[in-house]
């Protein structure tokens, strides 16, 4: 009798796991396609959009970050498209531009690097300013545990960074003066 309960849950959980949205990628899409794979896909899911043009260094570091995020948080949806196609005559100055949406609305438009550590951004860096903004880049199911674990793993994932890359600075020093 027991085993039937837990099986019956079980299936329940599986369900339920199988409604929610998952993603795992950035997906590069047109104009034609931003209105369903952004707004309407806003209504159940987290959508960051990056406005970018490929020869524009800050998109292309920003794009590794969101790559990297996309990764680990299935479910958040990650979608690209060139600036210009999704907005005609967007100035190349407000490169690389993050639209991040939450039931049909813009939530926020964040404009440059700078937000994000400029030239050294981290994608813990880009989920804990996300995350500023509502649970975006989390891992469990909405709930306040798995959102709490997952910003204690991106400042622990920061700070292991930011040591790796001062300890590549120091190396880098000091093998000026071997020579």
């Amino acid at each position: 009798m027991l085993s039937r309960t837990r099986r019956r849950k079980r299936i329940q959980e599986l369900h339920a796991a199988a409604a929610k949205p998952r993603f795992g990628s950035v997906e590069d899409i047109s104009s034609n396609e931003f209105i369903e794979k952004v707004t309407n896909s806003s209504e159940k899911a987290w959508v960051v959009c990056l406005l970018y043009k490929s020869s524009h260094a800050g998109c292309a570091l920003l794009g590794e970050c969101l790559a990297e995020l996309a990764k680990k948080y299935h479910g958040t949806r990650f979608v690209k498209i060139v600036s210009t196609s999704c907005i005609p005559n967007y100035p190349d100055q407000n490169l690389p531009t993050l639209l991040l949406y939450h039931n049909r609305s813009v939530v926020k438009n964040l404009v440059g690097l700078a937000q994000f550590g400029g030239q050294r951004a981290t994608p813990e860096q880009v989920a804990l300013v996300l995350n500023g903004y509502g649970p975006v880049c989390v891992s469990g199911g909405g709930d306040a545990a798995a959102e709490a674990t997952a910003a204690q793993e991106q400042v622990r994932g920061l700070l292991e960074r930011m040591v790796q890359q001062r300890v590549r600075e120091e190396e880098d020093e000091s093998s000026d003066f071997d020579d």
